[in-house]
């Protein structure tokens, strides 16, 4: 199904409503979901290639911005083509290789520096992580309590609180 106001694709299931212009995250994130796909699910890769703009397989600056809808509609094709698991399964897989994106892997060293090595510096590092990573996606917080830790996301735009 097509968007009416931006003409993207998106799925019956989960409706993913327009994305303000002004959201946008990195490129290592979005071209580091392409890879994944790309390795773990071939044909769905070719539907990316066919569905999403040209634009969205240029190569730029990992540290350039890009629109979320690009994001939105790779998630899309992949829940619409796989199945939420596989989406969620592209996720974990993405988590468990950024620490040897270089991007990402200063970010890790760095925060187990000033924070410790453990689960404690990947979660009071997530926050900072999340503002480097995204424009205009909303705020993050941690919270640590005494058994366990809280994370809390605020101020998501509507497109993505639907999302979820």
């Amino acid at each position: 199904m097509l968007c009416p106001r931006c003409a993207l694709q998106i799925s019956k299931k989960r409706r993913l409503n327009c994305v303000p212009s002004n959201v946008e995250l990195r490129a290592v994130y979005f071209h580091q979901s392409l890879a994944t796909v790309a390795e773990v699910a071939p044909s769905i890769a070719l539907k990316l290639r066919a569905e999403l703009p040209p634009a969205a397989f240029e190569p730029v600056s990992g540290l350039a911005w890009l629109p979320v809808e690009w994001s939105n509609q790779l998630d899309s094709i992949v829940l619409r083509e796989a199945g939420e698991q596989a989406l969620l399964e592209l996720y974990r897989t993405m988590c468990a290789r950024s620490a040897a994106e270089p991007f990402y892997a200063t970010l890790w060293m760095a925060a187990m520096k000033l924070m410790g090595k453990g689960p404690w510096a990947l979660f009071q590092w997530l926050p900072a992580a999340w503002n480097m990573t995204t424009k205009n996606f909303g705020v993050v917080g941690f919270h640590r309590q005494q058994q366990g830790c809280r994370l809390v996301v605020t101020s998501l735009p509507p497109f993505i609180r639907d999302f979820a």
